[in-house]
Formats: C-alpha cells, structure tokens, sequence
C-alpha cells in the first residue's frame, strides 16, 4: 500500500497527478513509526531465540517506545476520518482546513519527539526510561533520581512534556474542524501558524520514508513491479476466461 502511494498517477499522466495530501504524509509517518517499533522487537527477540546473544538492554530500550505509538493508531482514523468528511461535503473536491492540517503536523511530530527521547535516553544512559502507559500498568514517576545522568533525565522529562501539550493541541484542532467544517471552509485555507514562525519545521509535515535517501525510488520500483506483475496474471487471468468462455459456447451451441 505504501508503494502504490509513490507510483499511483493520474491517468492523463504524471503531471496531472496531485501530491500526496498532508492526511497521508501523518498517517505514512505513524504507521512507520508504529511498526518499525513492533519490527525491531520482533528482530530482537528472534536473535535472542535463535542465537546466544544477549539484547536485552536494546530490547529494553525500544520496549519503552511502545507507550508512545499507542496513540498512532487513533490518530490514524482521526485524521483519515476528517479528510473524508471534507471530501463527502464539497463531492471529493476540497481538504480539512488549514488549521486542521497543522493540527494534524503537530500530533505527528508530538510522537516523532517523544519516540526520539526515549530512545535517546536509553541510548545515553544505558537504563530502559518507563513512560506512562495508558492503561496505567507503568509510570515514569521516581526515576529521574536513579538516572545517572539526572539533567537529561530533566531535559528529556521536560521535552517530553512539552511534546505532550503540542499532541493534545493538535488533536484538539483536528476534532473541532470535524465539528465546524463546510463547503466553503473546506478548501485547506486558514491556517493559525504560520508555515515558519514560531514552530518551524513543526508548521509542517512530519519526516516520512520518503524523506530517507533511496526509499522513494525503491518504493517506485517495487509498486512498479509488483505492478506489472499484477498486470501480467490478469490478462493471463482473462485470457483463460476468454478461452473457457468460447469452449463452453461451441459444447453447449450458445
């Protein structure tokens, strides 16, 4: 699905094709958050099954970062959820409002920060840093003292925090757009931050994989291989119906 997003195009052509929406840049960025994490685990623990050698302190680490991502799938249906209620009232036309779009960049970046201090953390300091979990199984209350490194432990808490503020806010905006939208606000205008000051590059979309060197022209060249396989097995598919189709008319005489 990803690579369909690098190579789908307008079938005029290439320069008729639309750039992908602020939507898809948030969603692109929180699923790749949400499953590199899973991804890593899954690697980790299978070395450790497979192998004498011993991750658990990696492991630990990206364990902490589960906490982070449980919002990327909520978010997920929000922000898709309000680009298709846009698209319902001005008969798939128009765009979430422009303030709605840079709620939807903040809650992206929220994650992308909070994910990076954790890992961050661990990395400096060794120590698996717990956060708050939703369910409230596990709290960050009372380590920052046993932290041997105890201004990052601060800093990070502090960072942390912050992005925390900025995620709600988005999902805030986001939400009262749903309420508040109509044909003639629905055209990706008004936006309340501008595109540089004050945030700066959190006015826009969040890093995604095809900010990484090499990944878009990879992805383009598996979407259009998997393509043209797909392409392949169906003319094969309707030529075999075709064949059946014309044996079946000649045995029955219709």
């Amino acid at each position: 699905m990803v690579c369909s997003v690098f190579t789908i195009q307008h079938p005029d052509g290439k320069e008729y094709t639309i750039p992908v929406s602020p939507t898809m840049h948030c969603v692109i960025n929180l699923t790749s958050q949400y499953f590199l994490i899973y991804l890593l685990l899954f690697i980790f623990i299978s070395v450790e099954d497979l192998t004498s050698w011993d991750l658990r302190k990696a492991r630990d680490v990206v364990e902490t970062t589960k906490a982070t991502v449980q919002f990327a799938p909520m978010l997920c249906v929000l922000f898709i959820a309000t680009r298709m209620r846009a698209l319902q009232i001005t008969e798939n036309r128009g765009a979430p409002q422009g303030y709605a779009q840079q709620g939807m960049y903040l809650a992206s970046w929220a994650l992308v920060i909070q994910f990076l201090m954790c890992i961050v953390l661990g990395a400096c300091t060794g120590k698996p840093y717990k956060t708050d979990s939703l369910d409230g199984s596990s709290s960050a209350k009372g380590q920052d003292d046993a932290m041997p490194y105890k201004w990052l432990a601060i800093t990070v808490t502090v960072i942390r925090y912050l992005a925390l503020v900025l995620l709600y806010a988005g999902i805030i905006a986001v939400i009262f757009s749903v309420f508040t939208i109509n044909p003639s606000n629905a055209n990706g205008t008004g936006q309340l931050i501008p595109p540089a000051v004050p945030l700066g590059p959190l006015a826009g979309p969040p890093p995604s994989l095809d900010d990484v060197p090499g990944v878009k022209g990879g992805m383009e060249a598996t979407g259009s291989t998997i393509g043209a396989g797909a392409d392949t097995v169906d003319g094969a598919t309707g030529t075999v119906a075709d064949g059946t189709t014309g044996a079946v008319s000649k045995v029955t005489g219709f």
